[in-house]
C-alpha cells in the first residue's frame, strides 16, 4: 500500500528514530526544503499530506516542549524601505500569512534568530515557511510540529540547539501515530 504523506525534517540528528518512514532530509534553509520538497511533490502527485518536524526557538513562553503550529511568517522578508511592512512579500496578496489552521506562528528566517522578532509569533526555525508554501502551492494538507530546542535571547542558545536537537524526537514519534490513526 502506497503511504499518502511523507514527513521533511532538516537534519538527521532530529528525527533519528523514524527509520522505517518516508523521511525527506531537507537541510537547513528556506531554499534546501523548498527545493527538496517541490521535487519531491513533483515526482510524487499521491502525497496529500506533508508533514514537518524539527527545532524551534521559542519566542514566546510555551507550556509543553512539542507544539504545533499551523500560521507561517517569512520572517526575513523585510522590505519596509518601500512601503511594505515587515513578513509581507510584495505583491503577493496570500502568503503573509501562511495558514493551515489555528494554532501557533512559526516564523522562518534563514539565519540562526537570537533576538526576539519585532512582529508576533510563538517561534522562530529555518524551513517551515517555505515547506507551508509549497504545500499551498501544490494544495497538499501541511502539519507542523516543532520542539522547543532553544530559548531565543538565551546566553548559550546555539549550545543549547546543539546539546537539545534530537530530545524531541520520541515524542513526535507518537504524535505521528496519533495524527496518522486519524
Amino acid at each position: 500500500m502506497t503511504k499518502d504523506y511523507i514527513i521533511t525534517v532538516a537534519l538527521e540528528d532530529e528525527l533519528p528514530v523514524l527509520k522505517n518512514e518516508s523521511i525527506i532530509y531537507t537541510g537547513i534553509g528556506k531554499i534546501n526544503a523548498t527545493y527538496k520538497l517541490t521535487k519531491y511533490l513533483a515526482e510524487n502527485p499521491h502525497i496529500n499530506k506533508v508533514f514537518n518536524f524539527g527545532t524551534a526557538g521559542a519566542v514566546t513562553k510555551l507550556s509543553t516542549n512539542v507544539i504545533k503550529c499551523s500560521r507561517f511568517i517569512q520572517g526575513d522578508m523585510d522590505c519596509s524601505t518601500v512601503g511594505f511592512r515587515p513578513t509581507v512579500t510584495p505583491y503577493e496578496h496570500d502568503t503573509q500569512i501562511i495558514s493551515f489552521g489555528k494554532g501557533a506562528i512559526c516564523s522562518t528566517q534563514d539565519f540562526f534568530v537570537t533576538l526576539s522578532p519585532d512582529y508576533k509569533c510563538d517561534v522562530v526555525d529555518m524551513e517551515a515557511y517555505a515547506l507551508a508554501k509549497v504545500c499551498k502551492l501544490f494544495n497538499k494538507q501541511f502539519i507542523c510540529y516543532k520542539f522547543i530546542s532553544d530559548k531565543v535571547g538565551s546566553q548559550n542558545q546555539g549550545q543549547e540547539w546543539d546539546q537539545n536537537k534530537s530530545f524531541g524526537a520520541n515524542i513526535f514519534q507518537d504524535i505521528l501515530h496519533k495524527e496518522l490513526q486519524q
